[in-house]
């Protein structure tokens, strides 16, 4: 067989194998349902004193005229699903903000504030898990492959492996800028992407949390006065083992 027959039977071959990973990148793509329709908060609910549209993305500010007492929450109405893939931009200008799942409403507390898993999109905590509201504290950070346990009825954690330095994984934020986070929540597989890069890998056994479903929300941070931007919000929900 000539040289030419051999080049064009590998480039025959390679165009196949592209066209075959482009159709299943687009049908993968396609599961895909938005959740923010780009124009308003339909399909959220969140104290619209902090929450707002603007320019096609959901923008949460506080200030010194309207400070927070308690942190408070913009939280998606439209589930309360266990087993998703949620993907969205973020642009965090100021403060501190992180994006609930497998979450709750708390009682004896304002209507807009929720407890149980985050993923932190906050400077130096970017990417980790973190239990909000009382739901375990820090629960892995970056680059770390943790068990969860259930504790005197709250999550804790064990590391099993460290896969990546948390430092080489924050170089690959632009803090300035927008950020992609991706959370994957697969039976007790759960997983944090920013950027298309791994995060965090968690192993949840049993612990309770969310195991039946829990909320989605978007999380404005007490403190100094803070802002933050959210734009192309999508769910696919899994079956377990799905993703």
């Amino acid at each position: 067989m000539t040289r030419l027959v051999k080049s064009c039977i590998a480039a025959a071959a390679a165009f196949t194998l592209t066209a075959c990973e482009t159709v299943e990148t687009e049908e993968a793509e396609a599961d895909f349902v938005s959740i923010f329709d780009g124009s308003s908060l339909s399909g959220w609910d969140g104290d619209q004193a902090y929450w707002r549209v603007s320019d096609g993305v959901i923008v949460g500010k506080t200030s010194l005229d309207a400070p927070l007492e308690k942190n408070t929450f913009l939280i998606w109405k439209g589930g309360t699903p266990a087993d998703f893939h949620l993907k969205l931009d973020f642009f965090l200008e100021s403060g501190n903000s992180g994006v609930q799942y497998r979450s709750h409403l708390l009682p004896n507390s304002h209507q807009y504030r929720v407890g149980g898993y985050q993923a932190d999109i906050a400077g130096k905590w970017l990417g980790i898990l973190f239990g909000e509201a009382g739901s375990g504290g820090i629960l892995a950070r970056r680059g770390q492959n943790v068990e969860l346990q259930l504790s005197d009825g709250k999550p804790t954690s064990l590391v099993t492996a460290e896969f990546a330095s948390e430092d080489d994984l924050i170089s690959q934020v632009d803090f300035g800028s927008w950020n992609t986070l991706e959370v994957i929540a697969d039976g007790g597989d759960i997983r944090h992407i920013v950027n298309g890069t791994t995060f965090m890998i968690a192993d949840d056994q049993g612990t309770g949390m969310g195991e039946d479903g829990g909320l989605i929300a978007l999380q404005l941070h007490t403190g100094k006065p803070m802002k933050v931007m959210f734009r192309n919000i999508s769910i696919k929900m899994l079956e377990p083992g799905q993703s």
